[in-house]
């Protein structure tokens, strides 16, 4: 009944701000108690799932074996959801004042991303994933194209369309294939059954998985996306979106195509390794904050992908406390630079200088979550890092990749340690007198993600607890 008022809440939420009128001033106000109404619902929901002790706990609509409204929740998808429903809260205030013109609609959208996403973690069923997994581009294409910050906006949010639907459109040709051949979409019915052509099918579905990722090499559109995209695509892109992908390798792909995963290990650690290394050099060279933080990304999520296809619970494990504890870093680490160009107008790093003189409390959060980016021991981000490179050397045996990822350590010390000595000490900078503290807003949205990652990190288990494990323990064997 708690997943079922979900649900309604979320419709609700829909409806109410679709109705509302263009010119209420009200629209913000409406939003934000939705979105907190919808994520203390998905507080009751983790913990009712926790509390029962179950393994896996599905609430299914329908028993059609095509069914869209086949959706369910269970001990890994909770946690998705309510990273979700966070960020969506986080998004709502960040863009309270940012946000001038076409307000509705902005909110429309938000709340269209927020249904999507929640519709996306419960999916049961390969159709309903799959139509949800693509109607998601339209209000994130909207979003960045009508409320970025510059001209080239239209170029980044055609980048991010083009490059996600030509991948998806594999996924849909082996979804067809799939359904030829089994007769149904229910996972349920899937992963008991072994499906035929596993390598090819699984090709398809790799090159839908690893555009929303990013995987090197199609992860030309990200840094242009966030870039262009206003505060609150830059928090659902990097917090939320690029998740997608690393879930559905662990929900989907895996599970249903065993063989066809395996076949195509080897290239998606080949192109995991690169990226890692590759992406964390061009972070180093970055000018830009934006194009920093998103190049950041793409190495995290490298270590995402090793983790996944180390095949093991461990593996399965890390890439699940990585993906949630980079939704909460880059999140904020976004935010903080959107605090930045509020002020000055800038995000070239290198105009700033000193600004922890007038800046303390910005640069206390700030150091918080450069701290976490870097995985420093004590951070949910280390606990990830740690089981990724235990996973991968546990299964492949090879000491020399393995200490070529390790030096990915190094090298997201190197730009992370650079950048916040570059902005917050020196000397001042004739850019400093436009800067102010930051408000009660921006102090109360990145004191949660900052302390987020510290303190779950502290207790990790609330994350990689029996019921997760059990889960992982499933699906591995």
């Amino acid at each position: 009944m708690i997943f079922y008022l979900l649900i309604f809440l979320l419709i609700s939420n829909l409806v109410h701000v679709s109705l509302l009128k263009r010119s209420s001033p009200y629209i913000n106000i409406i939003s934000l108690i939705w979105f907190c109404g919808i994520f203390l619902n998905s507080v009751i929901l983790n913990f009712s799932i926790i509390f029962t002790g179950h393994e896996i706990n599905y609430f299914t609509m329908g028993n059609f074996n095509i069914n869209p409204l086949r959706l369910g929740v269970d001990s890994l998808s909770v946690y998705f959801i309510l990273l979700s429903n966070i960020l969506v809260i986080v998004c709502s205030i960040v863009s309270w004042n940012s946000i001038k013109f076409m307000v509705k609609e902005f909110n429309q959208c938000l709340t269209l991303i927020n249904f999507l996403l929640v519709i996306i973690f419960s999916s049961v069923d390969l159709l309903a994933f799959y139509v949800s997994f693509e109607l998601i581009l339209l209000p994130v294409f909207i979003m960045i194209s009508v409320w970025g910050s510059r001209e080239q906006r239209f170029k980044a949010s055609y980048y991010f369309f083009l490059y996600t639907l030509t991948g998806s459109l594999a996924m849909l040709i082996g979804l067809v294939k799939v359904y030829s051949i089994t007769g149904s979409m229910s996972l349920v019915c899937l992963y008991m059954s072994a499906v035929e052509y596993q390598k090819l099918i699984v090709i398809g579905f790799l090159l839908s998985l690893a555009v929303k990722i990013p995987m090197f090499p199609v992860h030309l559109w990200l840094p242009q996306a966030h870039v262009e995209a206003p505060v609150a695509g830059s928090v659902l892109l990097a917090g939320i979106l690029l998740k997608l992908g690393g879930y559905g390798f662990i929900r989907f792909m895996i599970p249903v195509f065993p063989e066809g995963s395996k076949f195509v290990t080897p290239l998606v650690i080949t192109f995991s390794v690169i990226a890692v290394i590759y992406a964390g050099v061009l972070t180093i060279k970055q000018t830009d904050f934006k194009r920093l933080v998103a190049y950041s990304s793409v190495s995290h999520m490298g270590l995402v992908t090793i983790g996944i296809f180390s095949f093991s619970i461990e593996g399965f494990l890390a890439s699940t406390l990585i993906m949630f504890a980079h939704g909460v870093v880059s999140s904020g680490l976004f935010i903080a630079v959107n605090c930045l160009y509020e002020r000055s107008h800038s995000r070239i790093i290198r105009v700033y200088k000193g600004i922890a003189t007038i800046t303390p409390l910005f640069s206390i959060l700030f150091f918080l979550l450069t701290l976490a980016n870097i995985s420093a021991p004590g951070s949910l981000n280390f606990w990830g890092e740690l089981l990724s490179f235990f996973s991968f050397y546990c299964n492949t045996g090879n000491i020399f990749l393995t200490v070529i990822i390790l030096t990915s350590v190094v090298i997201s010390a190197a730009y992370s340690i650079n950048l916040f000595t570059s902005v917050f000490w020196g000397n001042n900078s004739v850019m400093n007198f436009t800067l102010r503290e930051i408000n009660k807003k921006e102090f109360i949205v990145l004191l949660i993600l900052s302390l987020s990652s510290w303190v779950i990190g502290v207790y990790p288990n609330y994350i990689s607890g029996k019921l997760l494990l059990n889960f992982f323990n499933i699906l591995v064997f």
